[in-house]
């Protein structure tokens, strides 16, 4: 479950039209400005009843998302595309 975000930055998404599942993707990344350098780590959470609920979604450890996008047929891959803070870019599927 998700309680409050101690984060400096959130990103959600949604995927419309869909129905059933109806999911909701957040990234919330936290920084840390007394560390040299700086640092930041993100988190990726989802919820399967319209932002009501969250579950962090497990991640590789050396991966921190900061950025989120959906597939413009989610409804039929199911593909999230999640930017890490090192420049790559993951895709997931749902």
């Amino acid at each position: 479950m998700l309680g409050e975000l101690p984060s400096t930055s959130t990103q959600l998404v949604y995927a419309p039209g869909i129905e059933s599942n109806r999911p909701v993707f957040l990234v919330a990344v936290t920084s840390d400005p007394s560390t040299d350098p700086p640092s930041s780590r993100g988190r990726l959470y989802r919820s399967g009843d319209g932002g009501l609920t969250w579950a962090q979604v497990e991640l590789p450890e050396d991966v921190s998302p900061t950025a989120l996008a959906i597939s413009p047929n989610f409804a039929q891959d199911g593909l999230l595309l999640v930017g890490t803070a090192d420049g790559r870019v993951l895709i997931l599927e749902d």
